[in-house]
């Protein structure tokens, strides 16, 4: 009987030892849960749009021969909490020429289109000036060069025909520096320089206005895509 008291009180031991290593266990699991979920929160995520001013350089601009206005969209994520590396993607849009022209029963606009769809990499050295903090950031990849012809019809009934008269694509790269400027919140304003390159690619340029359709206004041209961007616009952390 004394041996079926001490076996028993020793399994009673190991359950209660058991049991207290698997809750231990399981509040270990927890907060581990916790700090990936923290460590996932606070990790930063900025949008940004910015109003781009490109200057093409070598045979990209003796073929254009013209500065361009442009756009971009971007999204950008925090790698590590500890560290001030993003990544993210960018679209750019930029116009390299249109024209347009009305007939009898329909208005024909032909555009030539300039799309780059980046992956991105940007670095905060641990620089701060006032409100400002600068950045390094470099870009890659598609860059589509495309034209449309649009025909919208005075018929209520009819559809708008939309044509592409030329598509072709080139591999873009590019590198520069900027800064952000803490405005309010949430709320950054942003500023950046970049040269960006581009492998050869066909596209078409409006060389005047002496044809009645549009699209016989445009000539092809294949160059390099080389070109200076400035940029400025804002950044919404999220």
């Amino acid at each position: 009987m004394l041996f079926n008291l001490i076996y028993t009180k020793s399994l009673i031991l190991t359950l209660l030892m058991g049991l207290l290593m698997g809750v231990s266990h399981i509040s270990a699991q927890d907060a581990d849960i916790k700090d990936d979920e923290e460590y996932t929160v606070n990790k930063l995520r900025f949008v940004e749009f910015t109003m781009d001013r490109l200057y093409p350089v070598q045979t990209f601009k003796s073929s254009l021969d013209q500065n361009l206005w442009g756009f971009k969209l971007g999204y950008l994520v925090q790698l590590k909490k500890e560290k001030l590396d993003y990544m993210g993607f960018q679209l750019n849009f930029s116009q390299l020429g249109t024209d347009s022209n009305s007939f009898f029963d329909s208005s024909v606009r032909t555009s030539s289109n300039f799309v780059g769809a980046y992956l991105t990499f940007r670095h905060f050295p641990n620089l701060y000036f006032w409100r400002i903090e600068p950045f390094a950031e470099v870009a890659l990849g598609p860059q589509f060069f495309y034209t449309q012809t649009t025909t919208s019809f005075f018929d209520v009934d009819s559809t708008n025909d939309i044509d592409f008269d030329e598509v072709d694509t080139s591999l873009g790269y590019g590198i520069g520096v900027g800064f952000m400027l803490h405005i309010t919140g949430q709320v950054f304003f942003t500023a950046q320089a970049n040269y960006f390159g581009g492998t050869a690619v066909t596209y078409l340029v409006e060389r005047g206005n002496q044809f009645v359709f549009p699209l016989d206004n445009f000539g092809p041209e294949t160059s390099q895509t080389n070109f200076i961007k400035l940029q400025f616009g804002i950044s919404i952390s999220i």
